[in-house]
């Protein structure tokens, strides 16, 4: 099966591998494209773009019959049949266009089930319960092998340097895991907002280290933003000693912290962190989607919330259901983790949290190809 997509509108097309090469119409444009190489073809889908896709309104293997063009300097009558073309080449040619059109409808994803069932759903495929798998289960794997390294240290001393040698790759790994979890997230956003239902397959396709790292100066400077605005307000009540710092550094990096008691009575404060968190969602879709830091400009967000503002107060209230229980879980780990040995339960949570965030950004992501035209972003 070659999957491509349309030069002039973007339309995803599927087609099978007997039409590589021939000439066709758009199902959704009808402009005439040709068809790629199966491997070429496959290149672009995953891609976006169109690698050695032309197009012409000319050619020897473009059939008027097929795509009722006149013959140049012919008679009208000749503009159903070609001269010396035989019905029955006619007709298979006619089966061949049918046979595309076929193919680029099934491409076209319904939701089966509600779509508050189904966006829950959205990591229950191949591509995401195996991104599910590496992302717990190697530093799972690698915790493992340490601990049994350090036991056996106890028992033959000489094993104590792999011991530490694995608790050193076991670091490593996790810093690269963490790096491409950010990055799959937004590549979940991005795949949704061409109207995707189920999380995307990069295994064939992995990123560079800086495309990683990257992702995450992105995402994590639009939450540190965020977070720095409610306390800088805070440092009105305490001042910016050694406790404010500590707090906003546990604030970003997502540890329970507790709030002095004069800005819980604070009435501004609690109007302010309404406002964070109610801008949050569309401002971390804004810098996904334009993957650039230009798209911290207020008057992007504030514009895009106003043209879509009751549609987005559901997606805010949806979104932050969501880091609910993420929140829950994160506090009963960090009450029930009583020492620093091995647990299974963390990992566990760690799992349903990964799970929740590829739910929340397929909202994201659907929200855009829902939405993108009242935000209107193209332009």
């Amino acid at each position: 099966m070659i999957e491509f997509r349309c030069k002039s509108c973007g339309q995803r097309i599927k087609a099978q591998d007997k039409l590589s090469g021939k000439r066709v119409r758009c199902p959704k444009c009808s402009s005439i494209v040709v068809i790629p190489a199966a491997a070429e073809g496959e290149s672009g889908a995953n891609q976006g773009n169109l690698v050695g896709l032309k197009v012409s309104s000319e050619g020897s293997d473009l059939d008027p019959l097929v795509f009722d063009i006149p013959p140049k300097g012919g008679a009208p009558e000749q503009a159903s049949i070609k001269e010396g073309e035989s019905d029955k080449r006619f007709e298979e040619m006619r089966e061949l266009e049918a046979g595309l059109r076929i193919e680029e409808e099934e491409g076209v994803v319904e939701r089966k089930l509600p779509w508050f069932i189904d966006i829950f759903l959205y990591p229950i495929s191949t591509a995401g319960l195996t991104m599910l798998g590496i992302i717990i289960g190697l530093p799972l794997v690698m915790k493992i092998m340490t601990n049994v390294m350090q036991a056996a240290a106890l028992v033959f001393g000489p094993l104590y340097i792999f011991g530490v040698l694995f608790m050193c790759l076991s670091i490593i790994v996790n810093i690269v895991i963490a790096l491409y979890l950010y990055w799959y997230l937004a590549l979940c956003v991005r795949d949704s907002a061409e109207g995707n239902l189920r999380a995307p397959d990069v295994l064939v396709n992995s990123p560079s280290l800086g495309d990683m790292v990257g992702q995450l100066f992105k995402l994590f400077g639009c939450f540190v933003i965020f977070v720095l605005a409610v306390y800088l307000y805070i440092a009105r009540f305490e001042g910016f000693g050694k406790s404010f710092w500590v707090s906003l550094f546990r604030a970003v990096f997502l540890i329970p912290v507790e709030l002095p008691a004069a800005v819980e009575g604070d009435i501004i404060f609690w109007v302010l962190l309404f406002l964070v968190v109610f801008l949050f969602p569309m401002t971390l879709l804004a810098v996904v989607m334009f993957d650039s830091f230009r798209a911290f400009n207020p008057v992007l967000i504030i514009g895009s919330i106003y043209s879509t503002f009751f549609q987005y107060c559901g997606l805010v209230l949806v979104f932050c259901g969501l880091c609910v229980p993420i929140a829950i879980t994160r506090k009963i780990v960090t009450e029930r983790m009583v020492s620093a040995q091995f647990q299974l339960f963390p990992y566990i949570v760690r799992l349903i949290s990964i799970y929740l965030l590829m739910v929340g950004a397929h909202l994201l992501g659907r929200f855009y190809w829902r939405y993108r035209e009242k935000l209107y972003w193209e332009v």
